[in-house]
């Protein structure tokens, strides 16, 4: 009787486990994906005129609960303002007023941490979806390493000109993301992110005019992850 009982627990614990280990959510990845700046002197939002650049990055993903995961993220994001404003433009000779930077070239880099909210989540025992969605807010910090260029006016010549300075400014921010995944059900899945890291400084571009609707610069990247599960078989 204790040999049969004894069989039975064993059994049941390798099926839970063998049912959690199908499921499993926990996994690293990598990312890559075209990225933008929403930043004071980084485009003409309006008129659709802005650069894109390339961002990547890499995390570990964390299963909680049934809908619950918690995700690290670290990453690098090319930035740049273009050169969408010319040194004789009205805006210029007023953000030279201040010191502020008319262009900028640089990277971002960042890290954050993010719990994750698992809108369909696979069900053991059940056909799994074709998809999955996932969405989730968090707090990071990033860094911006810039080449700023701020326009210069002499008063003995009545001219002006451009000089280059380097620039660096270090924030928090609050990353905003919303994803649909493979559910492949084997070691590797590939996702589509979109996110926004709304910082909480107006200087990540090397400008603070503040005059964009928004007054935050905003990190925006769409990426495409691939996904590596850990335990899975």
């Amino acid at each position: 009787m204790f040999k049969k009982l004894l069989l039975s627990i064993c059994l049941v614990v390798l099926l839970a486990t063998s049912g959690k280990a199908q499921f499993n959510r926990d996994h690293f990845f990598i990312s890559a994906g075209p990225s933008m700046i929403y930043g004071d002197n980084a485009g003409i939002y309006s008129d659709f005129r802005f650069r894109i650049l390339p961002a990547i990055g890499i995390g570990y993903n964390y299963e909680l609960s049934r809908h619950w995961d918690l995700r690290a993220s670290i990453g690098n994001q090319w930035i740049s303002s273009g050169n969408y404003y010319s040194a004789e433009s009205r805006r210029a000779r007023l953000w030279s007023e201040t010191d502020e930077a008319i262009r900028f070239n640089g990277t971002a880099i960042y890290a954050d941490i993010m719990p994750t909210f698992q809108l369909n989540p696979n069900i053991r025992g059940r056909v799994g979806n074709v998809v999955n969605y996932y969405m989730g807010a968090g707090i990071g910090l990033m860094h911006s390493s810039r080449q700023d260029k701020l326009l210069i006016e002499n008063p003995f010549t009545e001219t002006t000109g451009l000089a280059e300075q380097s620039g660096s400014t270090t924030s928090l921010y609050v990353p905003l993301r919303f994803g649909v995944s493979t559910n492949l059900e084997q070691e590797w899945d590939i996702a589509f992110e979109g996110s926004s890291f709304i910082a909480f400084s107006s200087d990540i571009d090397g400008n603070t005019s503040q005059w964009k609707q928004v007054k935050p610069d905003v990190l925006l990247q769409f990426q495409i992850i691939v996904k590596r599960y850990i335990g899975r078989y």
